[in-house]
């Protein structure tokens, strides 16, 4: 049961970051971190990373 609860929320950060990423590709929103502009291609690779991290915790969760 610990397990799944863990794969679960581990699935609902991910799914998060994920539209967080989708958030700022659809608004264009600048990110600058030491001076540096982050690219939106950083934000697309965080986007499909971020996903597929959360439908993997999903199906973990859902694998017996």
């Amino acid at each position: 049961m610990q397990k799944n609860r863990a794969l679960a929320v581990a699935g609902i950060i991910f799914a998060f970051i994920a539209i967080m990423h989708l958030l700022r590709f659809l608004f264009k929103t600048a990110i600058i971190v030491g001076g540096q502009v982050i690219s939106m291609k950083m934000s697309l690779a965080g986007l499909v990373i971020s996903a597929l991290l959360s439908i993997w915790m999903f199906m973990a969760r859902n694998n017996k």
